[in-house]
């Protein structure tokens, strides 16, 4: 994941949106909930996946970046239900 995640530095990511919208912000790679507390108002979370216990980084986030998940995963879903972008299924 530090790979990619150096990768999207230089070049972006592809992947599918999922929650509309436009966000500049900082990201910030969260790997568990031993990270939760990296993820400042307005960043992008960007993640693996998420489970119910990152729910509560969703009020917070501005957008949600993720490998893996499509249009009904959990992550696609609580971004729709707090109005903010998210792309899933990154490469």
């Amino acid at each position: 994941m530090e790979k990619r995640a150096k990768k999207r530095q230089h070049g972006g990511a592809k992947g599918v949106g999922t929650s509309g919208g436009i966000v500049t912000a900082p990201a910030y790679v969260i790997f568990g909930s031993g990270d939760f507390s990296k993820l400042k108002p307005g960043d992008v979370l960007v993640a693996v996946t998420t489970t119910s216990a990152w729910t509560p980084l969703f009020a917070s986030a501005s957008a949600v970046v993720t490998d893996i998940g499509g249009p009904l995963s959990h992550s696609s879903i609580v971004a729709r239900e707090y109005g903010i972008p998210a792309v899933m299924a990154t490469r």
